[in-house]
Order: C-alpha cells, then sequence, then structure tokens
C-alpha cells in the first residue's frame, strides 16, 4: 500500500472514533436535561423479579423510570458462560404447550414491541427447561438501549 492510502485510513479511524466520543458526550450531557422533560432516549431503571410457580417462572418487570421502557430480549448465562436466550411467553398456560417456530418468532417480536409505561408491570413466563444449567441469578434482559438489567429472585 502507498503512504497516502495508509494515511487516509488512518485519518478515517481518527474521525470516526472523534465523532463516536463527541456522540457519547452529547448524549451523557443531554439525556438527564431531556429527561426532565420527558424526551429522552434511554431506559430509565427497570427492576426484575423471578418468581417460582408450579410449571414455570414468572418474570416481573416493573418500569420505575419515568420513561416508557422497551425489552429486546431476555438473557441468561450457564456455569460455562454460554448465553442463550429463553422464549418469553406472555400467558403461564403457553409454557407447557408446544411450541412451533413460527409461534416462537412471533413471541419474541411481540416481546420486543410491547413497551411498559411508567410505573407499570409486566409478566412473562419462562420455561424451566430452557434454563437448564443456568443460574437463575444470571436471568437478565437486555433493553433496546443496549443496556442489562439483572434479574433477582422474589421471597
Amino acid at each position: 500500500m502507498d503512504p497516502i492510502t495508509i494515511i487516509a485510513i488512518v485519518a478515517s479511524l481518527l474521525i470516526a472514533g472523534f465523532l463516536i466520543l463527541i456522540e457519547n458526550a452529547f448524549e451523557k450531557i443531554l439525556n438527564p436535561i431531556l429527561g426532565l422533560i420527558r424526551l429522552n432516549s434511554s431506559t430509565d431503571p427497570l427492576e426484575l423479579k423471578i418468581r417460582k410457580r408450579e410449571q414455570c417462572l414468572e418474570l416481573v418487570i416493573e418500569n420505575k423510570g419515568n420513561t416508557k421502557a422497551r425489552l429486546a430480549v431476555i438473557q441468561v448465562i450457564d456455569s460455562k458462560g454460554k448465553k442463550s436466550f429463553p422464549l418469553p411467553y406472555p400467558a403461564e398456560g403457553e409454557v407447557t404447550q408446544n411450541t412451533s417456530e413460527k409461534r416462537e418468532k412471533e413471541l419474541r417480536i411481540q416481546f420486543s414491541s410491547e413497551k411498559i409505561n411508567q410505573g407499570d408491570r409486566k409478566s412473562v413466563y419462562l420455561d424451566p427447561t430452557g434454563l437448564a444449567g443456568c443460574s437463575l441469578d444470571s436471568v437478565n434482559a437486555l433493553d433496546i438501549h443496549g443496556k442489562y438489567w439483572a434479574a433477582t429472585m422474589d421471597a
């Protein structure tokens, strides 16, 4: 490669890195201000509690923030560090049924498209067989902004 190409590539990478740094700085500065007038784009605190049911696990998600929250997926990590994404069922009775691939896709789309209003709770149900080898302490939810929210056991 000639020196001009190398200089152009390095300059492009430096400019891109600088722009990303500036964007992150503006987001951190503006989000608290925009949050006061309810225009911020990030999800505020979510509280996740796991309750054991007879045939499934109930995951209760409570939006304790001042904006609507939207989740992307539920994630669990097994003892070897492998991540998996259990299917979030909207009703307890659906957990024991065999789910087709098409229905799985519908359930995932439904879960990620629903918004949780400020102060509201949403329950989803998880199949315990899908969590085999995973500690319940490793259950967390990823919001659409890329932030993980850890779940705790409900007493």
